[in-house]
């Protein structure tokens, strides 16, 4: 059975990342993250269990695509990639990779931008193992100047297919404006 921090350690991370984008931008969110909270649910007569970043601290790392479809609406799509720094399981210390997409997000107010996004999970806990969650994200774009944004938020993600974990993820990050599909004048 899988613990829930090698559950949750694939799953990450935020989806629209930029605050103030117009219709049309496009750009590349870069963050690192660390579960900071999980909690696995009973399942195969085993007890559910709490876990915090003491028990296993991991790094991960997510980049991905956004695209502004309007300036609040944001379709995105990202890897992350999952490494333990501290009490790796014993099949690997690279602990998890997936694939999210499609994202969708919705710039409410200023900086602001919840999202919500499916999950697949091709790797966790250190195994190939495919699994699929829902992860929902609160983010906060503050622009830094020249096409560049310092990304803060929270990510709350839930393995559903086999259902076994939520955990909370705090990141930060930085956003790159790659350039805009829009109509030029």
């Amino acid at each position: 059975m899988l613990s829930a921090r090698g559950a949750v350690l694939v799953l990450v991370l935020a989806i629209p990342f930029t605050g103030h984008a117009a219709a049309g931008d496009l750009s590349t969110p870069i963050v690192l993250a660390t579960s900071v909270w999980s909690y696995t649910y009973p399942q195969n007569g085993q007890p559910g269990r709490t876990a915090t970043i003491s028990d296993r601290f991991t790094l991960v790392e997510a980049f991905g695509l956004t695209y502004a479809a309007t300036d609040r609406l944001r379709l995105s799509i990202y890897f992350q990639f999952g490494q333990a720094l501290t009490n790796p399981p014993p099949t690997s210390s690279f602990t998890g990779f997936s694939i999210g997409a499609p994202s969708l997000g919705y710039n409410f107010w200023g900086p602001l931008t919840v999202s919500i996004n499916p999950n697949f999970i091709l790797r966790r806990n250190g195994m190939n193992d495919f699994a699929f969650g829902v992860n929902a994200q609160l983010s906060a774009g503050v622009p830094l100047g020249a096409g560049v944004a310092l990304l803060l938020g929270v990510s709350v993600q839930n393995t559903l297919t086999p259902v076994t974990s939520t955990a909370l993820f705090p990141y930060a990050g930085l956003s790159f404006k790659l350039g805009s599909l829009a109509e030029q004048d």
